[in-house]
């Protein structure tokens, strides 16, 4: 009986506090600040103020900018790849727009972490 208890409860531990961070290091996403200023799709990762975008949490994904004047400020937390497995994504693409500041990011394990197309 105390075995049986005690291996109910390893798994509920394992499932409440280990799963979670599997699941979050795994996600990966693209995130798009499009042409119209909005950010899709709609999540908490990055928060906007006027042409201020400010990540909220680290990334773990690509961020691809469709919009010109903008600054976007990591405060301070990483955009993360998955360069690892093959991965030969990019971490920030900004093409076809100009004037683009990015501060306060550590962008780790891409291919190429900011990637400059025409007019960046």
């Amino acid at each position: 009986m105390k075995s049986a208890l005690a291996a109910i409860l390893i798994v509920i531990l394992v499932i409440v506090f280990v799963a979670p961070t599997i699941l979050k290091v795994g996600a990966i996403t693209t995130i798009y600040i499009l042409a119209d200023g909005t950010v899709s799709p709609p999540a908490p990762l990055i928060q906007q103020d006027g042409n201020l975008y400010t990540f909220a949490s680290d990334i773990n994904g690509s961020i691809i900018v469709q919009k010109s004047g903008i600054t976007i400020d990591g405060n301070n937390y990483m955009l993360l790849g998955n360069h690892s497995s093959g991965d030969l994504s990019n971490g920030l693409i900004i093409d076809g727009v100009g004037n683009v500041t990015t501060k306060n990011i550590t962008i780790r394990n891409y291919y190429c972490g900011i990637f400059l197309g025409s007019n960046a």
